[in-house]
């Protein structure tokens, strides 16, 4: 019995996406202005402990967005009102996220090392613990959390998360304007897949 529906999800990230376009687009449009600055101030300060400490900030930033971004899509999911502001969570949330994120990065990329299938398992596996952070799951709570909602389902899991890869890649052929649409639309039915699988 399937618990999700690979097409259901992106046609949800997809009316999410148009609902709440003015927010998404302008957290978007965030991310790719700290990529742009991260791109110029590393050919203007290449090789410099300036540029060094200007890549280190902005790495900083990024992650932050990432885990707010995270935050701001799985609230969308459920139905609730999210706000630009929160693109900044809490720091206690930030910390479970970095360490949850790192911790998940390792042993999938152990798995990597071994082999490319383990890699790959690992890392359907592992593919919902920042939603779980966000939640509230403490950072190993988080792992088991994922790994239990994943329990079943790698091979559609699989094909999911393929599928999100394809849709960023149009959205960056058609010029990266495209991603504007589709890196919403991949967040959103990331949560979704996440919340459905939970409540199964």
């Amino acid at each position: 019995m399937h618990t999700f529906s690979i097409g259901e999800a992106l046609e949800f990230g997809w009316h999410k996406t148009r609902e709440h376009s003015a927010l998404l687009f302008k957290i978007v449009l965030t991310i790719f202005a700290l990529q742009i600055a991260n791109a110029v101030a590393g050919k203007l300060l290449f090789s410099t402990v300036l540029g060094a400490l200007v890549a280190l900030v902005l790495g900083i930033a990024g992650l932050i967005i990432e885990a707010g971004f995270t935050l701001i899509a799985l609230r969308l999911a459920k139905g609730s009102t999210a706000h630009y502001r929160e693109l900044i969570p809490q720091g206690k949330l930030l910390w479970r996220y970095f360490l949850a994120s790192l911790l998940s990065g390792f042993v999938t990329a152990a798995g990597f090392i071994l082999l490319i299938l383990p890699g790959m398992y690992l890392a359907v596996r592992f593919s919902m613990v920042r939603f779980a952070v966000m939640e509230g799951a403490g950072v190993m709570e988080s792992l088991r959390r994922s790994w239990h909602t994943t329990q079943g389902n790698f091979w559609r899991l699989l094909g999911f998360l393929l599928v999100l890869v394809g849709v960023n890649i149009v959205g960056a052929v058609l010029l990266y304007v495209g991603l504007l649409v589709s890196v919403p639309i991949s967040i959103l039915a990331w949560a979704h897949v996440y919340l459905k699988l939970k409540k199964a």
